[in-house]
């Protein structure tokens, strides 16, 4: 585990940079924020999310992990670190929970029409989750006009096979 410092410093520098709302939400009201608008603090000469050093202090997390440090679905506001709302998860974990919200920020998934102009409406949108448990959203006729194309791509490899025996 990374040694920043003492915790109890850290954990006061913290909480000086919070607004608790009725939510409980420990809101980052001072110094600078991430895009996204998470906190950002520096300890020394390196910048960490504060949630991620909330998760530090509150509940011994590893500075050195690659996991991610994720909003419970009921707290969806980037600036929150109260370490109630927090826990640890993969990028994957990340990207299901805002799908599930409606806080995704991938451009397929605010989609209503296919790259050829199909509505993505319930009866043409067709979900698939991967083996990886990733989801993806298609076009139920352009998936359909692919396999028939496949297939038929498929036939004349047949044809021309039988044809030079």
């Amino acid at each position: 585990m990374i040694n920043l410092y003492d915790k109890d410093k850290l954990r006061k520098r913290l909480e000086s940079k919070r607004i608790i709302t009725h939510f409980g939400c420990w809101l980052y009201i001072s110094g600078s924020r991430s895009k996204s608008g998470h906190g950002r603090i520096s300890v020394n000469g390196h910048g960490y999310y504060a949630s991620r050093l909330a998760m530090y202090v509150y509940n011994d997390f590893n500075l050195g992990s690659s996991l991610n440090i994720l909003h419970i679905r009921e707290c969806p506001d980037s600036r929150c670190f109260n370490p109630e709302h927090l826990y640890e998860g993969t990028q994957s974990d990340n990207r299901k929970d805002s799908a599930a919200v409606g806080t995704a920020k991938n451009q397929n998934s605010i989609k209503d029409k296919c790259d050829y102009g199909h509505e993505l409406l319930e009866n043409n949108l067709m979900i698939i989750i991967d083996k990886h448990k990733n989801i993806h959203r298609r076009c139920r006729i352009c998936h359909r006009k692919q396999v028939r194309e496949a297939a038929q791509r498929l036939r004349k490899r047949r044809v021309k096979y039988k044809d030079a025996k």
